[in-house]
């Protein structure tokens, strides 16, 4: 049988009554008649009596208090102090009204008189169930007063019951209480009792303490002990995983410890698992069966650890119960676990991947497909699909992926498809495989790709040196294209020209591949106003055709008629009537002349 440990012993002060026994309520120089308040009360100092060697000290107009130079003047609960007084004509001191004199300040100290008790409570940390523990409850008047009708009392827990009872201490129902009549300052008393543990619940001590000072009852809940009991058992039962493929060993693992500070230990333990299990080591001291039954004792201090490793090669849920009966004393613990384990075969990991998560229609992206193998098995007749928007399903096949490795079973590169809108596709690769037992696994992983549309547009840009020409002029028209899309586009590009303006010179119709931020000059022609043509606005159309857009450009031009042009045609055409007019009149004489001289 072991020797009780030394267990510590723990003292803890429960409640402490005022720290300071008198508190320093004022502390101040002062001037004979000038009241000064402290709490409620209305201090002045009369005077000064004797040579300044004795000063009286008024309270609230009823008390009078005479005070020597140099001491104080006790009350019940308040002690006045005449500490001297000071002149330096500086800081201390005024001067008498109407005199040349000058009165000194009077320094005065105002003290509150309270008890100061502590309470404490020794007790240990830590005991055994069936041992008793001694409490011991200290009162001290730290003060400066005596106190009166000390009372204290104790609550006792369920988890204890009362074994004795120390000089002046009384059992009532589930409490004790201990009282005294006085206590003088600067003395000490305590008393004691003896408590049992009923459990291994721990004893939780509450109480209260009562005492008087002056006719004035003072009252504190004491703070709560606890002593916890020693329990003798320290047990760990854990399994390594519930959850293994098949051939994957796992252990459970039992340990018991005898934490009793008396007594031996006797111990039943029981290992109970189904056949699908095999068990592939276990202590030396145990037999291998289905259902390993082991008795021992454990003296006090010591231990047992059982560790039984076990593996499966059958698929499916086992239970693995345990039972351990622990026996000290007359007592007994019994605690029972039942361990659910999942047998699995272990699968493939499949892995489908994109080399680009987003992209632009049209632009290209490679897909693959791998299968790894992380498992200590073979799997046989890998095949499956990779399946992919707008794309011919594609198919893989695969003999065998050894233990370890990692095959890439596709790879293939192209393009996205054309889209309208921004467009979220997902790749999926799925098949199956088998194990050498036939046994099928279904598989599948996917990953997602946006594909965005590519912009198209092109800006038509004509040019020409102004917008208002007369009848008779000729028109220079200069035709730009930018391709302001992502996309490539074949553009052709195609003048519409109103009537009676005609082309002397140049192209009005061209088609031309371009490229995104290409600029290309299309065409430049000449148009010449007729002088017969009439004021007006005459729209010149730039008409654009590809396969993804139509555009119609306009330029508006204004013509007006040339009134020089017109006034010189008409000179021209009276000069030519006159000169006709001439020639036809010469002629008539001509002919007469010949006529009568021929």
């Amino acid at each position: 049988m072991r020797t009780k440990s030394i267990l510590p012993i723990i003292i803890l002060i429960l409640t402490c009554f005022n720290v300071s026994a008198f508190e320093k309520i004022f502390d101040d120089y002062v001037y004979t008649m000038d009241t000064f308040q402290v709490e409620d009360d209305l201090y002045y100092v009369n005077s000064l009596a004797n040579n300044n060697l004795v000063m009286i000290l008024r309270k609230n107009e009823f008390d009078a208090f005479y005070v020597n130079n140099g001491s104080c003047e006790d009350t019940p609960f308040y002690q006045y102090c005449f500490m001297g007084t000071k002149l330096d004509y500086n800081e201390y001191g005024r001067q008498i009204p109407n005199t040349l004199n000058w009165e000194p300040a009077i320094k005065v100290e105002i003290y509150y008189k309270v008890p100061s008790v502590t309470i404490s409570r020794t007790i240990e940390s830590e005991v055994n169930r069936d041992d008793k523990t001694t409490i011991t409850v200290t009162i001290t008047n730290d003060g400066e007063v005596d106190i009166d009708n000390l009372f204290v009392e104790e609550i006792i827990p369920s988890s204890a019951t009362i074994q004795n009872l120390g000089l002046g201490v009384q059992k009532i129902g589930n409490k004790i209480s201990w009282s005294k009549i006085s206590l003088n300052k600067g003395q000490s008393i305590s008393f004691n009792y003896k408590l049992k543990p009923t459990s291994y619940e721990s004893i939780t001590l509450a109480g209260v303490f009562n005492y008087e000072y002056e006719e004035l009852e003072f009252s504190e809940n004491l703070e709560n002990s606890i002593i916890t009991i020693n329990y003798p058992i320290e047990l760990s039962s854990s399994m390594s995983a519930t959850t293994v493929n098949t051939g994957e060993e796992f252990t459970y693992t039992f340990t018991l410890t005898n934490d009793d500070w008396d007594d031996s230990m006797d111990l039943e333990f029981s290992f109970l698992k189904p056949d699908a299990l095999t068990i592939t080591s276990l202590p030396t001291f145990l037999d291998e069966s289905n259902n390993i039954i082991h008795n021992t004792v454990l003296q006090t201090g010591e231990s047992i650890t059982i560790a039984i490793k076990m593996k499966s090669d059958y698929e499916g849920t086992f239970d693995v119960a345990i039972n351990s009966v622990k026996t000290i004393r007359e007592e007994v613990y019994e605690d029972s676990e039942i361990f659910n384990i999942t047998v699995q075969v272990p699968r493939m990991t499949p892995e489908v991947k994109s080399s680009r998560t987003e992209l632009n229609e049209g632009a290209p992206f490679t897909v693959s497909t791998f299968m790894e193998n992380l498992n200590e098995i073979t799997y046989f007749e890998i095949t499956g699909v990779i399946q992919i928007p707008g794309f011919e399903t594609k198919k893989i096949s695969y003999n065998a992926i050894e233990p370890g490795e990692k095959k890439l079973l596709f790879e293939e590169s192209m393009n996205a498809k054309d889209v309208d809108e921004e467009t979220d596709i997902q790749i999926t690769f799925r098949g199956r495989y088998r194990t050498s037992n036939h046994q099928y696994f279904n598989f599948e992983d996917s990953v997602n790709m946006k594909i965005n549309p590519i912009t198209t547009g092109l800006n038509i840009d004509k040019i020409t040196i102004k917008q208002e020409f007369f009848t008779g002029e000729e028109i220079t028209m200069i035709v730009k294209a930018k391709n302001i899309g992502q996309k490539t586009i074949i553009a052709n590009l195609k003048e519409e020209i109103p009537h009676p303006l005609e082309v002397i010179s140049g192209l009005t119709e061209k088609t031309l591949t371009m490229n995104s931020g290409d600029e290309e000059e299309f065409y430049t022609y000449k148009l010449r106003v007729p002088l017969e043509t009439e004021e007006g606005i005459y729209s010149i159309k730039t008409i654009l055709e590809s396969e993804e857009l139509s555009k119609v450009e306009e330029l508006n031009l204004t013509i007006r008629a040339n009134e020089t042009l017109i006034e010189k045609e008409v000179i021209e055409e009276i000069v030519e009537e006159v000169v006709e007019e001439k020639k036809g009149f010469f002629r008539s004489i001509m002919d007469f002349l010949l006529k009568i001289f021929g």
